[in-house]
């Protein structure tokens, strides 16, 4: 499905348009290139390679000259760099290549060489302990991607919660940071207990201070974006085997309230997608990330290496599936997608 954010509508009737159907999957990775024409879907069943959903011609095709090892593994996160392409799915799927020891790496795929990276990430004690069902989004603000909640495990240990911590990785210089410098918002989740909560927390980076919003019905698995000021809630769970109503929740942050018209903020009527990158090596082939703050440093041997050209990709509004949300406020222009992971953290949530 996708959402047009561009034009007004009534919480009990988004502006919705069915789109071919994709293979079945659950709790899966995606992410939609840098020119928002075409949309990259990992951990399809039956499948180690990605599919990608083409937005100009409404059609899936599987990207069979990429193979990860094992794709069986729920709960990991696909964020974009929309300044070089390149998808970062942390934890990974272990590239055939490298062998990572399991959860340990970030892939990185590059869709313009059809090639696979690996990086290993910090240790669960660090500076990244979210392991699956983290809540992940690129923050434009800060160039780098930010991740939140899940839960994690260590060896010989049963899982443990992640805390309300805060990580980023900047993408530029390969440097992971407890802190990103700009506001996140989370909405729901589930409680340690097993509660599901429609609690809306606002986290400032620069002041480290979590200001609550109004609560609303109690959601997981959530899809959310946010336009303007407004914070778009749809899909998920309302508990745990009970799927969510098929309304959309907009949230003012502004007036912090629920409202039932979505108004698109100014100019999103103008927007163009962005042009599409253009390269024939993959950027680690000639400059691998360099390893600091506690980042491991991975190989530089790809996973695919076939020069196909790969399909351009896009940007929809909001894409369900997965359990809460993260989104940035103030650091998107334009539509966004947001993908998400937080399943039994302290407070595990969309946003």
């Amino acid at each position: 499905m996708s959402l047009d954010l561009a034009v007004p509508w009534n919480s009990t009737a988004p502006a919705w348009t069915k789109l071919a159907d994709s293979p079945s999957q659950r709790l899966f990775p995606a992410t939609f290139s840098s020119d928002e024409q075409t949309l990259y879907v990992f951990h399809i069943p039956g499948s180690t390679s990605p599919w990608y959903y083409s937005v100009k011609d409404d059609v899936w095709h599987e990207l069979w000259p990429v193979r990860f090892q094992d794709t069986n593994w729920e709960g990991f996160g696909a964020v974009t760099d929309p300044r070089t392409g390149l998808v970062y799915i942390a934890g990974g799927y272990d590239n055939a290549n490298y062998n990572a020891n399991y959860m340990r790496g970030l892939d990185i795929f590059d869709p313009i060489t059809l090639s696979i990276h690996m990086e290993s990430l910090p240790a669960p004690d660090t500076l990244f302990p979210m392991r699956w069902y983290y809540a992940n989004v690129w923050s434009k603000a800060r160039n780098s991607v930010v991740y939140w909640g899940g839960i994690n495990k260590k060896v010989n240990m049963p899982f443990s919660s992640v805390e309300n911590g805060v990580t980023a990785l900047f993408t530029d210089t390969w440097s992971w940071y407890t802190l990103d410098g700009t506001k996140v918002a989370v909405y729901g989740g589930r409680l340690r207990n097993g509660t599901t909560i429609g609690e809306i927390w606002i986290l400032d980076l620069v002041t480290l201070t979590w200001a609550q919003g109004q609560s609303g019905p109690p959601r997981m698995y959530a899809a959310c974006a946010i336009a303007g000021d407004q914070l778009l809630i749809w899909g998920g769970s309302a508990e745990q085997t009970v799927l969510a109503p098929s309304d959309m929740l907009i949230y003012n942050l502004k007036t912090s309230s629920y409202v039932q018209q979505y108004t698109p903020p100014p100019g999103y009527k103008d927007l163009k997608p962005p042009p599409p990158l253009t390269r024939t090596t993959a950027l680690w082939a000639t400059q691998s990330p360099t390893s600091s703050t506690n980042a491991g440093s991975g190989t530089t041997n790809g996973g695919s290496t076939d020069s196909g050209s790969a399909p351009s990709g896009s940007n929809a509004a909001i894409v369900g599936g997965v359990v809460g949300g993260l989104s940035l406020m103030g650091a998107f222009a334009g539509v966004l997608n947001l993908w998400s992971n937080s399943e039994n953290s302290n407070r595990s949530g969309s946003s």
